[in-house]
C-alpha cells in the first residue's frame, strides 16, 4: 500500500520532479534493487535532454509492476534531492512525517466522493459535483435517451466569410465557444440565444484541429497543427485568449480530451499513439495502438477510471472501424463495429466520442449519424440522430447542453462549402 501511495504523490509532483531531477543520480539505485535493468538505464540515458530522460524514467516506473518501485525511487532521491523526498514524505510538503494511514483515508474519501457524485449525476443530471472532481463529460443519463429532433442551423462567421470548417465546440458556463480551422479567432455565442457575443483572438494559434474546455482549471486546450507541420503544438489558453502554456508534441496532429483527473489526452492520427500530459504539458504516459495491432488511424481517446481507455479508430481507406475499451497493452475488453459499413452494427469513421456513466456517444461521420452505446459492453442502445433529411451529411464535433436538452453537432462538408452547426432538441 505504501508504494501505491508514494506513486500517487509522485504523480502529483511530476512537474517539479521533471524540472529538478537528473535521472543519472538515481538510476544506479533503481538498477541495484532490480527495479530497472541495465537496458532500461541505457534507453533512458539515450534521450537527448535531462527533461526527456526524466520523463522516460517516469514512464518506466509507472509501467513497472515491482511492488517497491516507488519506495526505492523515493529513497534514491534523498541523497541529491532531499527536498523532493521530503515533500513526498509529508502530507503537504511543509510539515510532519509521512502518514500512510491518513493519506490512505484521504484517497478512500476521494474515491467515495467520486462514486457519490457519479450516482448523483445519473439520478439528477447535476453537473457541479463532477466539475469539482475534474470530470468534463457529457451527461447522457438513461432519462435523456429519448430521440433528438432537428431545431435549427447555426452558421459561424468564419464559415460565412472565409468558408472555414469548424474544429471545436465547447460549452463554457452560459456561452458556446467555437473554434475553426486556419484561424486564431474563437467565436463566442450566448448559449440561450445563440447570438454572437464576442470574438477572442488567440495570437499564438495558427490552425486549430481540436479544442477542449477544462472546467476545473477553467481554461481551453487547442491542438494546433501549424498547417500540418510536425511537430505540432498543444496550447493551454485562458478564456480571454491569453496564452498560459504551450508545448510541442513529437508527433503530428490528433484529437484531445480532458481526463477525469484534469490531464490532457492526445490521440494521434497517423502515429497511432495515445499520450497523456499534465495541465502544464509534462508527458506522463504514452502507448501505441498501431495498425499492426488492429487499431488503424486513432481518432479519439478517453481515459476511464479503471486504467482503461475508450478509443475509436478507422479512416475511409481502412477495413476496420471500431469503438473499443482497451488497456495500454492493446487488450480489447469490449468493442462495437468491425468491418467498415453502414448497417446498425457497423461504423464508417467514428471520429468523435463522449463518455458518461452508462453511455457512450459516437459520431459516425461517413454514415451521417450519431449513435448511443452502453458504456460497459459497447452495445448499441439507439441512433440518437439518424441520417435524415435535415442535411447533416458529415458530422465531426459535438457538445451537449444538458440544461436545455440540446445537442450541437458540427457539420463540415468536403470541400468546405457549407460548414455549420446543427442544433437538435429533445
Amino acid at each position: 500500500m505504501e508504494n501505491e501511495i508514494i506513486k500517487e504523490k509522485v504523480r502529483g509532483m511530476l512537474t517539479a520532479i521533471v524540472k529538478e531531477v537528473d535521472p543519472k543520480n538515481v538510476l544506479d539505485a533503481l538498477v541495484a534493487k532490480e527495479i530497472l535493468i541495465t537496458a532500461d538505464r541505457e534507453k533512458i540515458m539515450a534521450e537527448k535532454t535531462t527533461k526527456e530522460r526524466c520523463q522516460a524514467l517516469i514512464y518506466h516506473l509507472l509501467d513497472c509492476s515491482h511492488e517497491e518501485a516507488f519506495i526505492v525511487f523515493r529513497n534514491a532521491l534523498k541523497k541529491d534531492y532531499h527536498w523532493i523526498a521530503k515533500r513526498i514524505n509529508t502530507d503537504d510538503g511543509n510539515k510532519g512525517d509521512f502518514n500512510a494511514e491518513q493519506l490512505k483515508k484521504e484517497l478512500e474519501e476521494a474515491k467515495m466522493k467520486l462514486q457519490e457524485a457519479t450516482i448523483k449525476a445519473e439520478q439528477y443530471g447535476e453537473e457541479q459535483p463532477m466539475k469539482e472532481l475534474g470530470a468534463t463529460k457529457m451527461e447522457f443519463s438513461i432519462a435523456s435517451e429519448k430521440s433528438f429532433v432537428f431545431s435549427r442551423i447555426l452558421t459561424t462567421r468564419a464559415a460565412k466569410e472565409a468558408s472555414l470548417a469548424i474544429s471545436g465546440i465547447a460549452i463554457v458556463k452560459d456561452k458556446l465557444f467555437i473554434s475553426s480551422f486556419q484561424t486564431s479567432e474563437i467565436e463566442i455565442y450566448g448559449l440561450q440565444s445563440l447570438a454572437l457575443h464576442n470574438i477572442v483572438v488567440v495570437s499564438s494559434l495558427v490552425d486549430a484541429y481540436d479544442m477542449k474546455y477544462c472546467n476545473v482549471n477553467n481554461c481551453l486546450y487547442f491542438m494546433d497543427t501549424k498547417f500540418m507541420r510536425i511537430p505540432c503544438q498543444i496550447l493551454r489558453v485562458a478564456l480571454d485568449g491569453e496564452l498560459i502554456k504551450t508545448w510541442t508534441t513529437d508527433v503530428g496532429y490528433g484529437s484531445l480530451s480532458v481526463t477525469f483527473d484534469s490531464n490532457v489526452l492526445l490521440a494521434t492520427y497517423n502515429e497511432e499513439r495515445i499520450e497523456e500530459y499534465t495541465p502544464d504539458g509534462v508527458s506522463i504516459r504514452r502507448f501505441a495502438l498501431s495498425s499492426e495491432r488492429g487499431f488503424p488511424h486513432s481518432r479519439y481517446a478517453i481515459k476511464l477510471p479503471n486504467d482503461r481507455y475508450l478509443i475509436s479508430h478507422g479512416e475511409y481507406e481502412d477495413e476496420t472501424h471500431r469503438v473499443c475499451i482497451v488497456d495500454r497493452r492493446g487488450t480489447v475488453f469490449a468493442a462495437f463495429g468491425g468491418e467498415r459499413g453502414s448497417s446498425l452494427a457497423q461504423l464508417n469513421v467514428p471520429i468523435y466520442l463522449e463518455y458518461s456513466t452508462g453511455s457512450v456517444v459516437v459520431i459516425d461521420r461517413d454514415n451521417s449519424r450519431v449513435l448511443l452505446l452502453d458504456s460497459e459492453y459497447l452495445k448499441l442502445k439507439k441512433e440518437l440522430i439518424p441520417k435524415g433529411d435535415h442535411g447533416m451529411a458529415r458530422p465531426e464535433r459535438m457538445a451537449y447542453d444538458a440544461s436545455r436538452g440540446r445537442l450541437f453537432v458540427a457539420h463540415n462538408d468536403d470541400p468546405w462549402k457549407e460548414c455549420r452547426i446543427f442544433v437538435f432538441e429533445q
